[in-house]
């Protein structure tokens, strides 16, 4: 189970739907939201919520290091609905804030 969610959620992409839900999960595999809830708990260790926003870092740490995209756009593309909630999102994933992971972490002037 655990594998169809994250086929789901990574390769279809699906991560970039800003109005995701683990309802919406579930619906699209035709599965009880506890039972997604429960694929993705012991699967990957974390909630659906985390497993998605780890797949908009991923995706936006990708854009970051190999484009010149302005950083709201890249959060909107992601999925992300704020900038708030990205920059704390990947500062808490990566350790740094989103301009400073695109001069690779050191100090840079933008």
């Amino acid at each position: 189970m655990f594998a169809d969610v994250d086929r789901l959620i990574w390769l279809d992409r699906v991560y970039r739907d800003a109005d995701l839900t683990l309802g919406r999960v579930a619906r699209k595999l035709h599965v009880s939201v506890k039972a997604v809830s429960r694929a993705v708990n012991a699967g990957a260790g974390m909630n659906v919520s985390q497993l998605t926003n780890g797949f908009r870092i991923d995706d936006a740490c990708a854009r970051l290091r190999g484009t010149d995209q302005a950083v709201a756009a890249i959060l909107y593309e992601v999925g992300s609905n704020t900038k708030l909630n990205f920059n704390r999102e990947l500062v808490r994933i990566m350790a740094v804030a989103p301009s400073a992971y695109r001069c690779g972490g050191e100090r840079c002037y933008l």
